[in-house]
C-alpha cells in the first residue's frame, strides 16, 4: 500500500515540471504532459490485466483506457493510514459515479487541453471523502493550468459530491464547472475551494453557504471577505434544493441517501413492529426501521445548528388525494405499486426531470406498497 507520502512526493515533482515550462516550447511540453500515464487506486497499479476489476471485488472499479473513464459503483475504500484515493498521471478524463462511492484523496493531472469530468446520473450517484487528515481532497490540474485563457479544469455535473478536509477541499486551476450537482466542500486549513480561474454554475446552481459567500477571481477562491479562502462549509447546489414544503419528514438511511416525506398535515410519528409509522389527516405511511439511521423534521432541519447535518435530500414524495408525486429519483428507472397480496397494481417510469405522479386515486381503499429504485414504503389509502 502507498502513503500520503507519495503523494507529497508527486507534488514537488510537479513544482519542478512547472518551473521547466519557462523553457520548453509548446509542442516539447504536450509530448511531456501525454508521456508514461499512469493510475492508482488505492495504491493498486491500474493495467490491462486488471482494468476491468482493479479491486479483485468482483468489478466496482474499472477503468477503459480508451475511453479515459474511470467507473466507481458503490465503492468503500477507506481504510486509516492508508492511501485510499485516485492517483491519475494523464490517465483519467471521466470518473464516472454509480451509486455511493467513499475513497481518499482524487489527484487528477490532465493533458494539454484536457478537461477533467466528475458525473453520474443523478444526485443519488454520490462521492464522499471525508477521512483527509492531510493533503488535498480533490485536485484537478490541467497541464496548461498557467495558460493567458484556461481551458475548464474541472466539470462536475448530475451527482452529490461531500468533502470534508483538514487542509483543503477541492483545488484546481483554469475553470470550475459545475451544473445539476450539489458539491459541498470543507478545508479547514488552507480554504475549502480554492485556486480556480474562474468558477461557472449552471441553471439555478448557486453558493448556497455560508450566507455572503462568493467566488473572487482576484485570489481564485471562494471567499467571504475577499481577501481569505472560506474554510468552512462551503455548498453548491441548485437554488431549488431547499425548497421543502411545510410538515416534512427527513429519514436518513444506512446507505447514506436521504429521502423526504411531506404531508398535507403535520405528521404524527410511532412504531408498529418493525416499521416507523407516520400519520397525517389523510395518509399513513410505515418504512421499515432496519433501513434507517435517524429520522428528522423538516423545520429542524433548516434551522440546525451543525452544518455538517445539513444534507439535501436525494428523493422527495408528497401526497395528496390522488397519491403521491415524487421527485429527485433517478431518470429513467421504473417504480411500482403493489397491494398486500404482492400483487402489481401499477407502474411507470420515472421521467428525464426525475419526478413521476403515482396515481392511487383509482384504486381502492386500502393499504398498498410504493417501490423506487432508492427506497420502498407502505401507504394508507
Amino acid at each position: 500500500m502507498k502513503t500520503n507520502n507519495k503523494y507529497n512526493i508527486i507534488r514537488k515533482k510537479l513544482s519542478i515540471v512547472l518551473c521547466i515550462l519557462a523553457v520548453l516550447p509548446l509542442c516539447s511540453l504536450t509530448a511531456m504532459a501525454q508521456d508514461d500515464p499512469s493510475l492508482y487506486i488505492a495504491g493498486e497499479l491500474v493495467t490491462p490485466a486488471n482494468a476491468n476489476d482493479v479491486l479483485n471485488d468482483g468489478g466496482s472499479v474499472r477503468y477503459d483506457a480508451a475511453t479515459k473513464t474511470l467507473t466507481l459503483t458503490n465503492v468503500n475504500i477507506i481504510t486509516e493510514g492508508d492511501y485510499s484515493g485516485i492517483e491519475s498521471m494523464h490517465a483519467v478524463s471521466t470518473l464516472r459515479l454509480v451509486g455511493s462511492n467513499k475513497l481518499g484523496e482524487i489527484l487528477l493531472r490532465m493533458n494539454y487541453g484536457e478537461t477533467a469530468t466528475i458525473c453520474g446520473s443523478g444526485f443519488n450517484d454520490r462521492l464522499e471523502i471525508t477521512n483527509v487528515k492531510n493533503g488535498i481532497a480533490i485536485q484537478a490540474w490541467p497541464f496548461d493550468y498557467e495558460a493567458t485563457q484556461p481551458s475548464p479544469g474541472l466539470i462536475i455535473h448530475d451527482c452529490t459530491i461531500n468533502i470534508n478536509a483538514a487542509w483543503t477541499g477541492l483545488e484546481g486551476r483554469g475553470i470550475l464547472k459545475i451544473e445539476n450537482a450539489s458539491v459541498s466542500a470543507v478545508g479547514r486549513e488552507d480554504g475549502s475551494i480554492v485556486g480556480w480561474n474562474d468558477l461557472v454554475l449552471g441553471n439555478k446552481m448557486k453558493i448556497t453557504s455560508p450566507a455572503g459567500a462568493y467566488f473572487e477571481e482576484n485570489i481564485h477562491t471562494i471567499t467571504l471577505d475577499g481577501k481569505e479562502p472560506c474554510k468552512s462549509q462551503v455548498t453548491i447546489k441548485s437554488e431549488m434544493a431547499d425548497v421543502l414544503p411545510d410538515n416534512s419528514l427527513l429519514l436518513y438511511q444506512l446507505d447514506g441517501t436521504v429521502v423526504a416525506y411531506a404531508f398535507d398535515d403535520e405528521p404524527v410519528i410511532s412504531y408498529c413492529g418493525d416499521y416507523l409509522v407516520m400519520t397525517a389527516a389523510s395518509t399513513s405511511v410505515e418504512y421499515h426501521l432496519a433501513t434507517l439511521r435517524k429520522i428528522a423534521f423538516a423545520d429542524e432541519w433548516k434551522t440546525a445548528l451543525g452544518i455538517s447535518e445539513i444534507i439535501i435530500p436525494d428523493t422527495e414524495f408528497s401526497f395528496s388525494d390522488e397519491g403521491a408525486k415524487v421527485r429527485g429519483e433517478k431518470p429513467g428507472t421504473p417504480f411500482y405499486v403493489f397491494d398486500m397480496k404482492g400483487m402489481k397494481c401499477a407502474e411507470g417510469t420515472i421521467d428525464a426531470e426525475g419526478k413521476a405522479n403515482i396515481r392511487l386515486s383509482s384504486l381502492p381503499s386500502g393499504i398498498y406498497i410504493i417501490k423506487t429504485q432508492s427506497t420502498s414504503f407502505k401507504i394508507k389509502k
